[in-house]
């Protein structure tokens, strides 16, 4: 009885191992994005539809800005053509998420926006934002809007950047009401996504009924998160102690570490309920945007090491513990 209660210690104890484990490698099938004729694209969101939003470069010759867009169908269609023109070049203008009903929110200058339509059907000639767009501010307008994220309910969280600190609030899309979130971040917190259920990314934690959970990748120089799913997972990026950086997600416990093949560095920045993953990643052509789909899940190197010591372990000891054979000296 004694080597089965240790048999079955060990064991348990060589599962333990390998599941505490803090980092796993995630495998993807990664697609390039690019708008054509942009100077860098970058993906900012996407929805379980498989619709993306981004921003990509732009300049005139003169002056280079950022003018947000929307990939559906295959087509990459600006958000709106008054980001095509000069003025808007003083102002950051980006779009942000995207919703599985197509709800696409984001920012430019000191105003944040909501466009209710992401249709491949209307043509590109079409303003989006001036004939279908919703134009909200915080009640400090003129101090820097950031609509960051949108959740399935029409829930949009936004930042207003003051000095110092920040105000946060919730925009309901359909009552068009905003509820300050100021007691529950602290004005130092900056929110960045918000899912079905409530739970909050704001800074560097989660804020899910009622708990707060620290997110910041193991052994990293610094972490910067970006969104989350309705299963609760995470992705954002980490500078590592050298300084590149890498992408990464967070879900149920374990982090993995994300890299486009070949990449200088790699920003992770949006996730859907099917676990895609959008995002921007540097090589020696500049920067571009990707699209992730996962292939599989499987421990890193030092999760075999471990289990491998376990199981070594294990059998050292049961060995150690099996009776010697004895003889008899004849008589």
């Amino acid at each position: 009885m004694k080597r089965i209660a240790l048999a079955l210690f060990l064991i348990h104890l060589v599962f333990l191992c390998v599941f505490v484990t803090q980092t796993w490698a995630v495998s993807y099938t990664f697609t390039s994005l690019d708008v054509p004729g942009a100077l860098s694209t970058t993906a900012k969101g996407i929805n379980n539809v498989g619709q993306i939003v981004g921003t990509y470069g732009h300049s005139d010759g003169v002056l280079t800005w950022d003018i947000p867009y929307v990939l559906s169908g295959g087509s990459f269609v600006p958000i709106s053509e008054r980001f095509l023109t000069a003025p808007f070049a003083s102002g950051s203008s980006s779009a942000n998420d995207i919703n599985d009903a197509g709800q696409i929110v984001g920012h430019f200058g000191d105003g944040n926006y909501l466009l209710p339509l992401a249709d491949t059907s209307v043509p590109n000639s079409v303003d989006l934002l001036s004939t279908y767009g919703i134009l909200f501010h915080t009640p400090y307008s003129g101090l820097g809007q950031q609509a960051n994220g949108i959740n399935n309910n029409g829930q949009v969280v936004v930042a207003t950047d003051l000095v110092p600190g920040v105000h946060s609030f919730l925009y309901d899309s359909g009552t068009h009401a905003l509820t300050n979130l100021d007691s529950l971040l602290g004005r130092v917190l900056t929110p960045l996504d918000i899912n079905d259920s409530g739970a909050i990314l704001a800074g560097g934690f989660l804020f899910d009924q009622g708990m707060v959970t620290a997110i910041a990748f193991p052994g990293a120089f610094s972490t910067v998160l970006s969104q989350l799913n309705n299963a609760g997972d995470i992705v954002g990026s980490f500078t590592d102690t050298g300084g590149t950086t890498h992408g990464f997600i967070f879900s149920q416990g374990q982090y993995s570490e994300v890299d486009v093949p070949g990449a200088r560095t790699t920003s992770t920045w949006g996730i859907n309920d099917l676990g895609w993953i959008v995002g921007s990643f540097t090589d020696a052509d500049g920067q571009h945007g990707f699209l992730g789909m996962p292939e599989a899940l499987t421990p890193e190197p030092q999760t075999f090491m471990l289990f491998g010591g376990g199981l070594l372990l294990l059998i050292r000891r049961i060995s150690a513990q099996r009776p010697r054979p004895t003889y008899r000296v004849p008589s």
